[in-house]
């Protein structure tokens, strides 16, 4: 092997460890509804959402440190590396305080692939101004 490509080689492998260093593995995010995560219940409140492995996550209560779930996820590619780590929940409407809010993914900062819940619940809508479950997001610090 040449010098140059030895070089070379280094520096690829060295720029792909740096990538998977600057992959965020922990974030607070705060939830202002209670959601469903894997059929499990949670409160509202401020979590720090931590990446255990591929395929598990923590939500950890802020206030008093206590672990409230883990949840099992799978590990889902995506199409490019994520400037700010993120939920993405299912939301259905219901009628008076009866919405519901599912967690579907978690996307952590820095890396280019997301959790994606292992149980995805399939409930029906809850209303008739139901025409399909809309996504939306909440931004991890």
């Amino acid at each position: 092997m040449s010098r140059y490509s030895s070089i070379l080689l280094i520096a690829t492998l060295f720029s792909m460890g740096a990538e998977a260093a600057s992959a965020q593995t922990s974030a607070p995010v705060y939830v202002p509804f209670a959601f469903v995560a894997n059929h499990q219940v949670l409160p509202a409140g401020t979590y720090k959402v931590e990446l255990l492995s591929d395929r598990f996550l923590a939500f950890v209560n802020n206030e008093n440190g206590k672990t409230e779930r883990i949840i099992m996820v799978r590990p889902e590619p995506g199409s490019r590396i994520e400037p700010v780590g993120r939920l993405v929940f299912l939301s259905f409407i219901g009628r008076g305080n009866d919405d519901r809010y599912i967690l579907k993914e978690v996307r952590m900062a820095g890396s280019s692939m997301h959790s994606a819940l292992a149980v995805q619940p399939k409930p029906e809508p809850l209303s008739a101004k139901n025409t399909g479950a809309p996504t939306f997001e909440i931004a991890m610090k």
